[in-house]
């Protein structure tokens, strides 16, 4: 009899295989026909496609966002935050939205399509090719993110009031190089808006990439424009360096870096580049928000000057160049899937690598107190112990020299060499001052039982005991 074997459909493995699956699949009833998936995240996968009434057939990058995400209305309002804040943003450094179609049990937003590489893509093409990324190429990246920022950051509502837009997530991942050398900044799917309670935090959560988050943010969970500078110059710095300025074994131990603000500047990594820019990189990374550049223009203003100064920055031409001598290939393979899927419309399927786009979750749920250095449990008690020793030895001391003013133990003659003859006893019997009143010299008080005996401090959880965890599926 053969013997069949039970199949757990909930298992993490049969779980990504029907998200695979559903991902795979046409969205029903959408204006737009979805040609290639290019990646996928925590929240949403990102698409090519065309529109089908367009007869030019010109491409688009459409976000599609995972099924078990549309019943929560955090979510549904998050999506909607992010088609509001690019619809009213046009700028060519912001990856623009065509529109945020619903269409049955489906939600996407429809983008303008940047055909290129990711700034993370950049970085680890070159890392594995022995080529790190010259620091001219990276300064125009990064001065063109900075204006898109900027951008983002002087939006205005409907009255004309700043909207107090904070992206939250800048990181390589979301800074997209154009073959045109252009880069502009992408993906505000997590983005809020201080002006309104809209997209706020939740208390417990920090929502970004843990190497990116900035002091304040780690520590006391609040962000302003100036968390996306520092954000900025987390990226500027691992694009001169090639790695990150804060690495560690874990998230938790990456948090406590970054609240110690400790990060050294680039030349100590990469003593090519000189010290032109460790100042400008170290004041974008300053631990004070008082310190930090106030703007991401003004970030861009030192910046430039900065670089401009010791010749160290390129033009959009040569940051082309060098994204076709690096990323041709991945370009033309791309562009050779997207023709075959035009003319063959068998179905939605992988863009090549598209694997290797796959990126984890953006939002994490931490205690803040992760991030404080872990306290040391036995100094207050040791402290405490000292100072109670200190004081009884005070004490002591104290009686004996009242005990030894009035009884001297003097009994010998004194010895030669010593200019006073008169014994020690003599000699304080001796000493004048006979109209002044005596001052008696008060016993010296029995230690109290508090005195004695330390306190105690309450016992404190070691901060190196939590576990930055995976946010529970509320949905």
């Amino acid at each position: 009899m053969a013997r069949t074997e039970a199949v757990d459909r909930t298992s993490p493995k049969t779980l990504a295989l029907r998200r695979r699956d559903r991902e795979l699949t046409e969205p029903r009833g959408s204006a737009y026909r979805l040609l290639l998936r290019v990646a996928s995240g925590g929240m949403a996968s990102v698409y090519v496609g065309v529109r089908r009434a367009d007869a030019s057939q010109e491409l688009v990058a459409i976000k599609r966002s995972h099924p078990h995400l549309l019943d929560n209305p955090t979510f549904a309002k998050a999506l909607a935050t992010e088609a509001y804040l690019l619809a009213r943003m046009h700028h060519p450094n912001v990856v623009g939205i065509r529109e945020l179609e619903e269409c049955d049990d489906d939600l996407l937003l429809v983008m303008d399509y940047v055909e290129g590489a990711s700034l993370s893509g950049l970085l680890k093409l070159g890392a594995n090719a022995g080529k790190p990324m010259p620091a001219p190429i990276a300064v125009r990246i990064v001065l063109d993110a900075c204006a898109g920022l900027a951008e983002a950051h002087e939006l205005t509502d409907a009255h004309g009031s700043p909207a107090g837009v904070v992206h939250r997530d800048v990181s390589p991942q979301n800074i997209l190089v154009r073959v045109d050398g252009v880069a502009r900044v992408a993906d505000f799917g997590i983005a809020k808006l201080t002006s309104s309670d809209a997209t706020a935090t939740d208390t417990g959560l920090l929502k970004g990439k843990v190497n990116y988050m900035s002091p304040e943010y780690v520590v006391l969970g609040t962000q302003d424009a100036r968390g996306d500078v520092f954000a900025l110059g987390v990226v500027l710095w691992e694009a001169l360096v090639g790695k990150r300025p804060f690495e560690a074994a874990n998230e938790v131990g990456v948090l406590r870096l970054i609240a110690a603000g400790a990060a050294p500047p680039p030349s100590k990594h990469a003593p090519s580049l000189g010290n032109a820019l460790d100042a400008v990189v170290g004041r974008a990374l300053a631990r004070s928000v008082n310190e930090r550049y106030p703007t991401a223009r003004a970030f861009a203003a030192a910046l430039g000057e900065a670089s401009r100064e010791a010749s160290l920055v390129a033009t959009h031409e040569e940051v082309a160049a060098w994204l076709e001598a690096l990323a041709s290939e991945e370009i033309a393979e791309r562009r050779s899937a997207v023709v075959a899927a035009l003319s063959d419309d068998t179905g939605l399927r992988d863009a090549p690598r598209a694997n290797e786009a796959t990126f984890r979750s953006e939002t994490v749920v931490v205690d803040f107190t992760v991030a404080l250095p872990p306290p040391r449990a036995r100094r207050p008690r040791r402290l405490v112990l000292a100072a109670g020793t200190f004081l009884l030895v005070t004490i002591g001391l104290g009686g004996s020299w009242v005990h030894f003013a009035r009884h001297p133990p003097y009994d010998a003659a004194v010895p030669s060499g010593i200019a006073a003859e008169a014994k020690p006893t003599d000699a304080l019997v001796t000493m004048p001052a006979p109209e002044a009143t005596p001052v008696t010299i008060p016993a010296a008080p029995e230690p109290s039982p508090n005195r004695a005996r330390p306190s105690r401090s309450p016992p404190t959880k070691a901060a190196g005991n939590s576990r930055l965890r995976a946010p529970p599926n509320p949905y």
